[in-house]
């Protein structure tokens, strides 16, 4: 009765332990990226009263009499499924679909979370909730995401200003009609200097007959600039013609162009450098391969390299992690990327509260890389990972529970009434 006394307390114990890990279930539903426990149970020593005999021509085999001695906790499992994703709309809340960890440190010490609810401090820094930073590669001199290297805090270029980028490449395309043969068209352009000035651009077609098309490329001086060179100056601009051969296909077969020489075949030409007024001397690279000569409208459209100046304005973030910040003046360019990291064994990491965990002996070395790489899964912007606690699971567990306990409890109370019954036969 001693040996069912204790049995009943030991399962007092471990239905209590179970109840604290629902309890803690519960209590963590709506936190971000929480993965609930779940605790297993394991029988304990036995005592052999008679140990097992085998059978012989003469007695059958006996099996072992053993008196279990109760029960205690086997393990308090962390249960690493997927969460359901929420839409917030921020774009530094992220969500890692798959079973990577974000990154984040604290001096030096790195912890692993699986809650994006990130934001940006006053120096640019991306951190968590409690301040630590998240890690990843920042953009290099040369301009490259190396995620080859030691991961760091990722940094956005808050209030970073872009230089001017002056113009140095005009595409032209589209389609000169072949059915007209006394036809003209315009289009403009804007290009920039290395300080930022806009010089409008005009480039005027008109049909020669034939195959051939004559074109004029004129640039004017921007407001407030009066010295822009030497070469070409007539009423204030810069101007050169030329003519544009095409084949029966319809393709830019040659150009001919006045003072330049253009090799056979030829449909890219620069202009000759002109140098504006404290600013660097300026090569337009033209580029006419892009036109045809097709029955139907003319049309023509053109694209151009160049930028003004561009204060940082704004970021995004793409399924694999990359930060692509975007200026004032159009340009964007990527800036850091996000690391994830996995484990042979994420059930084997150390829960440290604050939503952060801590390799451990049984969980295996970080492995650490870009998301959509590996096992890490993507990323989810706009979006974070809620708890993938199940209330209904939750209070089931909790009924069985709390029977559990009840009925350990009976044990015990019954054990004592039969004791109280040993105890009252001198009576």
């Amino acid at each position: 009765m001693m040996r069912s006394m204790f049995a009943g307390v030991g399962g007092l114990r471990v239905h209590q332990e179970r109840m604290d890990v629902i309890g803690n279930n519960i209590a963590n539903v709506n936190t971000v990226g929480f993965k609930k426990g779940r605790m297993t149970f394991e029988d304990v020593f036995y005592q052999t009263l008679e140990g097992a005999s085998a059978a012989d021509e003469n007695r059958g085999g006996r099996n072992p009499v053993q008196l279990g001695l109760g029960v205690a906790t086997s393990g308090v499992d962390t249960i690493h499924t997927q969460g359901n994703l929420e839409s917030t709309g921020v774009n530094t809340d992220l969500a890692v679909e798959g079973s990577g960890f974000f990154i984040v440190d604290d001096i030096g010490q790195k912890s692993f979370t699986r809650a994006g609810n990130f934001t940006t401090d006053s120096n640019g820094n991306l951190v968590n909730s409690s301040g630590l930073r998240v890690q990843g590669w920042n953009i290099n001199q040369e301009g490259q995401i190396d995620t080859s290297q030691e991961v760091q805090g990722i940094n956005l270029p808050l209030g970073e200003v872009k230089n001017p980028q002056a113009t140095a490449n005009m595409d032209f395309f589209g389609n000169l009609s072949a059915a007209h043969d006394d036809a003209s068209f315009r289009t403009s352009l804007e290009a920039l200097d290395s300080l930022g000035n806009r010089y409008n651009t005009y480039l005027d077609f008109e049909a020669e007959g034939g195959n051939t098309w004559s074109f004029e490329i004129s640039i004017n001086h921007p407001e407030g600039i009066e010295d822009i060179g030497d070469w070409g100056m007539e009423n204030d601009q810069l101007s050169i013609s030329g003519e544009i051969e095409f084949d029966e296909l319809g393709r830019v077969r040659n150009i001919v162009q006045d003072g330049i020489e253009i090799e056979e075949g030829e449909t890219v030409f620069n202009l000759p450098e002109f140098t504006p007024e404290n600013a660097e001397t300026v090569n337009l690279n033209i580029d006419f391969s892009g036109l045809t000569q097709f029955e139907g409208e003319s049309f023509v459209d053109r694209m151009a390299d160049g930028n003004q100046m561009g204060e940082f304005e704004d970021f995004t973030i793409d399924s694999s992690g990359v930060l692509t910040a975007r200026f004032t003046n159009g340009e964007v360019e990527p800036y850091a990327q996000i690391a994830l990291a996995s484990f042979n064994n994420p059930s084997g990491l150390l829960n440290e509260g604050s939503n952060l965990f801590s390799e451990s002996p049984n969980s295996g070395s970080p492995q650490i890389g870009p998301a959509e790489t590996g096992a890490r899964g993507s990323l989810v912007p706009g979006n974070i990972e809620m708890s993938n606690v199940d209330l209904a699971e939750e209070f089931t567990s909790m009924i069985t529970t709390q029977r559990g306990y009840q009925a350990n409890s009976r044990t015990i109370t019954t054990a004592d009434e039969m004791l109280q019954e040993v105890v009252n036969i001198r009576r």
